[in-house]
């Protein structure tokens, strides 16, 4: 019994094999570029992208700048130095860095969770504030990853004595009304009111504003957030 073989290259393929090369080749295409064209498709048009969410805050997407606050610290500097780390002399944020006795050598940055207001730091602030707090604390171990800031329209040094004695560990920072009330009002384009109250957000180390709620939002829905954005991050 004699076995025939086959060349590689037959000189002469039958029409069955032109088709099956032309599958296997439409194949290897629809292989790289299928999953790219629908990579594509729904990065610039939406298309596929899913409308739910495992937030619970409200999603700042695309992301703005902590910049466009146009907040200063205590010592009249931009609050963004504390998070690029790019810009000249600039430092990363950690809770004590804007006071005198700031310890220059830290590396880091750290994850914020900002409180912002144009009114005076009353009953609803102060809420924001106890919340935002027992939120670091209940993170436990990754609670040194996280910073909290106040930026309102009053000066520093206006703020109730009682604030600063309860909540030792708060940043300060100030921008104007209309700031405030501008940097509120096109986040939360379907709640007007917004503008005039006073919101909790959620900032990375990088500067970038992603995530909003009420000032009055359970800190449980914060907390989860939190710890989820933590475990997945590789920043701060």
């Amino acid at each position: 019994m004699r076995l025939e073989t086959t060349s590689l290259h037959n000189p002469n393929p039958t029409p069955k094999t032109i088709r099956n090369n032309r599958v296997k080749l439409l194949g290897l295409f629809a292989i790289v570029f299928v999953p790219m064209a629908a990579a594509t498709s729904m990065y610039f048009g939406g298309w596929g992208v899913p409308t739910g969410s495992t937030n619970h805050g409200e999603l700042i997407w695309p992301p703005i700048n902590i910049s466009e606050l146009q907040a200063s610290d205590s010592k009249g500097q931009p609050l963004t130095q504390h998070f690029s780390l790019d810009e000249p002399g600039a430092r990363p944020l950690k809770w004590d860095l804007l006071t005198a006795g700031a310890d220059k050598e830290v590396s880091e940055s750290k994850w914020v969770l900002l409180v912002t207001g144009d009114q005076d730091c009353s009953e609803t602030c102060q809420h924001a504030l106890y919340t935002v707090r027992q939120v670091n604390i209940a993170l436990g171990k990754e609670a040194e990853r996280v910073t909290r800031v106040l930026v309102s329209n009053q000066e520093v040094n206006t703020l109730p004595n009682h604030i600063a004695e309860q909540h030792p560990r708060l940043s300060l920072a100030t921008s104007e009304v209309g700031v405030l009330q501008q940097f509120a009002t096109e986040r939360v384009s379907h709640d007007a009111e917004a503008a005039h109250r006073w919101n909790i957000w959620v900032v990375d180390p990088l500067g970038n504003v992603i995530l909003r709620y009420e000032a009055d939002r359970h800190g449980k829905d914060i907390l989860k957030d939190m710890k989820r954005l933590l475990k997945l991050s590789n920043i701060g």
